[in-house]
């Protein structure tokens, strides 16, 4: 009986393939184009005047782009929020802190 090796050390499958390519390269865009978006989201609120907004087709994937990374810092925030206040919550008992509304 022929003992085969696993799979993992196979010699062939130690380059990375096509489709690991394409992940990578699709990935590695994606950071590029956050990272240039985000550039624009350190302004203060009070240099920002309505004039810079405009509805030609070609800025809207900027537009969404910067939507979508302030979706996702807003969603860490909450995360973070919510595993910060159930920890307290946590362990803190009723009976010495009343600053939480659900103790009775």
């Amino acid at each position: 009986m022929k003992i085969l090796p696993p799979v993992s050390i196979e010699a062939r499958r130690l380059l990375p393939s096509r489709w690991d390519l394409l992940a990578a390269v699709l990935v590695l865009g994606f950071i590029v184009a956050f990272a240039d978006v985000s550039r624009y989201l350190v302004h203060p609120l009070s240099s920002i005047t309505g004039h810079d907004l405009q509805l030609d087709p070609r800025d809207l994937p900027g537009y969404a782009l910067r939507t979508s990374l302030r979706m996702l810092i807003a969603m860490g925030v909450s995360l973070a929020f919510t595993f910060t206040y159930a920890t307290c919550r946590c362990w803190t008992s009723c009976n010495r802190c009343r600053s939480f509304p659900s103790c009775r």
